[in-house]
């Protein structure tokens, strides 16, 4: 069941008009990512109390960035790196008003060890793929989840239509890397 999280109206219209005037940058999946945007970035430190304790352990900001997918848009099935044990995707907007488009999770048997990187390699049978849990967010809710821990990903988005998310990263404090000490 997402995490539903209510962005400030305020914040909202900054994010949104901060992301669409900087984005510029074309990814392999056909998405578009701003990074080091300081404007998420300081919302992931802001929200790292709230993950932390709604994922029950302790948690430091690794990352954030605002993602746009246009139609077509998508990212195929994959796992999260070793700097991004539990995720939050937040959407900010979806048009048409009213639509949606599904974040699918897939459970593949695998716990992951803070501050170790997750297996290169992982088999997903087509059972795994028919059953894919669906994740349908409406705007300004988001999910939170281990992601080295469950496959994830997006279809293509259809035509007519466009997404606008953040994603918040956050990594469980370990001896291997930087804030060991959670600080």
């Amino acid at each position: 069941r997402p995490v539903r999280r209510r962005t400030p109206p305020p914040v909202l219209s900054l994010q949104s008009t901060h992301t669409s005037l900087s984005l510029a940058r074309a990814c392999r999946y056909s998405r578009y990512e701003l990074l080091h945007d300081p404007l998420s970035e300081m919302l992931n430190t802001v929200l790292s109390l709230g993950a932390s304790r709604v994922a029950r352990v302790p948690l430091v900001p690794s990352y954030a960035f605002p993602i746009r997918y246009p139609p077509g848009g998508n990212i195929e099935w994959h796992i999260d790196q070793k700097d991004n044990e539990v995720s939050l995707s937040v959407q900010i907007e979806i048009t048409p008003s009213g639509a949606s488009w599904p974040l699918l999770f897939i459970d593949y048997n695998y716990s992951a060890t803070p501050g170790v990187a997750p297996p290169k390699e992982i088999e997903i049978s087509e059972w795994n793929l028919q059953n894919a849990v669906h994740v349908r967010a409406q705007n300004n809710e988001g999910v939170l989840y281990r992601g080295q821990e469950l496959v994830h990903y997006r279809p293509p988005l259809p035509a007519g239509h466009e997404l606008m998310q953040v994603v918040f990263a956050w990594r469980i404090p370990n001896e291997v890397a930087c804030n060991a000490g959670g600080s």
